[in-house]
């Protein structure tokens, strides 16, 4: 089921993500088909990984780390609050 949703995504969204970061996508979909989770809500998936294999080094960068309110804040400032 995997591989079917990394290619499904590819093709509808434009998003290239490797099977970790599909997992989300996929317990997503179960749990809307389970009828858990209201199928017209807006809802958001992170995709954990992307489907590029590299041994490049990582990018020079600094992270930053997101707590549950920070999080909030900018998904809400984003999307506008809708």
């Amino acid at each position: 089921m995997t591989d079917s949703l990394v290619r499904t995504l590819a093709r509808t969204e434009g998003v290239w993500a490797g099977p970790t970061g599909v997992a989300t996508l996929a317990v997503l979909m179960r749990l809307i088909a389970e009828r858990a989770l209201d199928p017209a809500q807006d809802l958001c998936v992170i995709l954990s990984e992307t489907g590029l294999e590299t041994e490049a080094p990582p990018p020079a960068r600094t992270a930053v780390a997101f707590d549950e309110a920070s999080l909030r804040r900018l998904v809400t400032e984003r999307l506008g609050g809708r």
